[in-house]
C-alpha cells in the first residue's frame, strides 16, 4: 500500500516536473519572441532619426547640439548589450524626439512644411507599434517572472538556471 502511494506520488512529481518545464520553455520562446519585435519596431523608428535631426537643425529656437545628441544617443543604443542601459537610452530618444517636434511646431518658418507633418506621422505610427510590442514584452516577462517565484517550481527554475526577465519600460517621465 505504502510503495503504490509512493509510486503515486513519484509520477505525480515528475508529471509537475514535465510540465513545468514545458512551460518555463514556452515562456521563454515568448520572451525572447516579445523582444525580437520590440527590438525591431525600435530600430524602425531609429531609421528616422537622420531625417528628424536634419529637420532639428532647422529650427531656430532649439540649441545646435539636439540633433547631435540624438545621433549619439542612436549609435549608443545600436551599440549597446544592457536591455536596461538600452531603456535609459531609448528613453532619451523619446524625450528629445519631444523636444525637437514640440520646437518645431512652435517655429512659424517649420510648422508647415510637409516633412514635418510627414515625420510627425512616422514617428507617431512608430510610437504606437512600440508601446504594442513593450507591452507584450512586458507581459511574456511578468508571466516568466511570476512562474519562477512559486515556490516548487523555483526549484525547476534555478535548476534549469532561468534568469528574471527585465521589463522594459522608457515611456516613464524624465
Amino acid at each position: 500500500m505504502i510503495a503504490w502511494f509512493l509510486f503515486g506520488f513519484m509520477c505525480a512529481m515528475v508529471g509537475i516536473f514535465a510540465v513545468a518545464y514545458a512551460k518555463f520553455v514556452t515562456l521563454q520562446k515568448a520572451v525572447k519572441r516579445a523582444w525580437l519585435r520590440l527590438d525591431i519596431s525600435l530600430k524602425n523608428r531609429q531609421d528616422l532619426v537622420p531625417s528628424v535631426c536634419l529637420l532639428a537643425a532647422g529650427v531656430e529656437n532649439l540649441p545646435k547640439e539636439t540633433s547631435l545628441q540624438l545621433q549619439m544617443l542612436r549609435e549608443k543604443t545600436d551599440a549597446c548589450p544592457d536591455i536596461r542601459q538600452r531603456m535609459e537610452y531609448e528613453q532619451q530618444i523619446s524625450h528629445t524626439l519631444r523636444e525637437i517636434f514640440k520646437a518645431a511646431y512652435t517655429d512659424k518658418n517649420i510648422a508647415e512644411q510637409e516633412l514635418l507633418q510627414h515625420l510627425c506621422k512616422g514617428i507617431i505610427s512608430h510610437e504606437k507599434r512600440i508601446q504594442g510590442c513593450n507591452k507584450r514584452y512586458n507581459n511574456a516577462a511578468r508571466d516568466l517572472n511570476t512562474l519562477a517565484d512559486i515556490i516548487p517550481i523555483n526549484l525547476i527554475a534555478k535548476a534549469m538556471e532561468i534568469k528574471e526577465a527585465p521589463y522594459f519600460d522608457f515611456h516613464k517621465s524624465l
